[in-house]
């Protein structure tokens, strides 16, 4: 997880819902002597689309610490012009900019010295056609990899390009257009994380990865996605699913793991990122659901004793062991029995040379008849006297004779 952090910069703005002017606070009533009027434009950037009439536009203002102080609207005309009158003054804050064209959020960003002249906001019509998507770079990221737990940590940093004149917009009405950016993740992977600077962003499982459903308008975008794998042997490999494909596809993996190799990938130029140095293996030129084959070879595995502690704290591994422990245990009470019954024929039990042969199977009844009386005797359903006199006789018989007058003196009458 502390590798992730340095990767991973938690940044997000976002501004949701229309505050009425007239709801604000007494404290951001407008000054009459300080207000500010904006004029500006909806331009439509796909070619021979008409000019954004009667679309709303939303103006926000924030003082400097990102505090709401005023909304307005306006209508845009026929032209797609619009004026927002009545903005208040501020210093250090922010004019934001905004409309709702046709399922796409746009907007721009202004401060206070930069309202002079008019204000154009560029929207664009909409697609559902993913190919006008392209995938300029697609890097993974092996961050940390934890041998005791057999898990690796990894970020995917994806550079997209949407190089056409029309917003990619998703259509969830349908789900055999697919029209939405699409991941693959590694099997076994959790703790999905996902950051853009897609507005709108919504995260959805599809299949055996995710997609994010946000609109995409024509220009240079980046999703960033991290998560955790686990594995079981060295090796560990999965296919890579790149359903925009890839111009450029890299993995990269800290210097010090050696013994990790990423196939069909060829290695290319080590870099060094915030003074860790990694190998780069790289490959180019993938086409849009081509995807790849991917192996990680040379995990690191853990050494004896946490290969122990970590399959020691497995429910199933205990299902497999205790039985095994209770064959042990019994064997070595038989193995014990058995070593007695040869003591116990040697010059002092010659009278007893007569006394009948205990089968390993008579004496595996008898192990338990003496383990339920335990039982028995703990709960309170005998008396010592009893649960010592039964017990020294199912012992005798474990042991291939009679107990000697000697010891049943000191163990009660049977």
């Amino acid at each position: 997880m502390t590798a992730l952090k340095h990767w991973i910069t938690m940044v997000a703005v976002a501004l949701l819902g229309s505050v009425l002017a007239a709801g604000l606070p007494a404290a951001y009533a407008q000054s009459p002597a300080n207000v500010v009027t904006v004029t500006g434009q909806l331009v439509n950037g796909t070619l021979g689309a008409p000019a954004p009439a009667e679309v709303l536009v939303l103006a926000l203002v924030t003082d400097s610490e990102g505090g709401l102080i005023s909304a307005l609207d306006a209508l845009s005309d026929d032209e797609g012009r619009f004026i927002v009158d009545g903005l208040p003054g501020v210093d250090n804050g922010q004019y934001i900019f905004s409309a709702d064209y046709r399922g796409a959020l746009y907007r721009t960003v202004r401060g206070a010295g930069d309202l002079d002249g008019e204000l154009r906001l560029t929207v664009y019509e909409p697609t559902e056609d993913v190919s006008v998507i392209e995938v300029t770079k697609h890097v993974q990221v092996i961050a940390e990899v934890d041998k005791t737990e057999r898990t690796v940590a990894v970020v995917e940093f994806v550079r997209l390009a949407n190089r056409s004149d029309r917003t990619l917009t998703p259509n969830l009405n349908n789900p055999a257009q697919m029209s939405f950016l699409r991941f693959s993740l590694p099997p076994q992977s959790y703790e999905l994380n996902v950051q853009s600077d897609l507005q709108g962003r919504d995260v959805i499982p599809v299949g055996t990865g995710f997609a994010v459903t946000s609109p995409v308008p024509p220009g240079e975008h980046s999703v960033e996605f991290s998560y955790f794998f686990t594995y079981e042997g060295s090796t560990f490999a999965y296919r890579q699913g790149l359903h925009q494909g890839a111009d450029i596809y890299q993995a990269l993996v800290p210097e010090d793991l050696t013994s990790v190799l990423v196939k069909p990938l060829e290695l290319a130029t080590p870099i060094s990122i915030q003074d860790t140095k990694y190998q780069v293996w790289e490959t180019q030129g993938i086409g849009p659901g081509q995807g790849l084959m991917v192996e990680v070879t040379g995990l690191p595995q853990p050494g004896l004793l946490g290969r122990v502690g970590r399959s020691l704290t497995t429910a199933e591994t205990w299902q497999v062991i205790l039985p095994g422990l209770l064959g042990a245990s019994l064997a070595s009470l038989l193995l014990l029995g058995l070593l007695r019954v040869r003591w116990s024929r040697g010059p002092t039990l010659e009278g007893n040379s007569s006394l009948p042969e205990v089968t390993p199977f008579d004496r595996a009844s008898l192990i338990r008849e003496i383990a339920d009386l335990d039982d028995q005797f703990e709960k309170g359903s005998h008396s010592e006297g009893e649960y010592r006199s039964k017990r020294q006789c199912l012992k005798a018989q474990v042991l291939g004779g009679r107990t000697q007058p000697s010891e049943r003196q000191g163990e009660g009458t049977p």
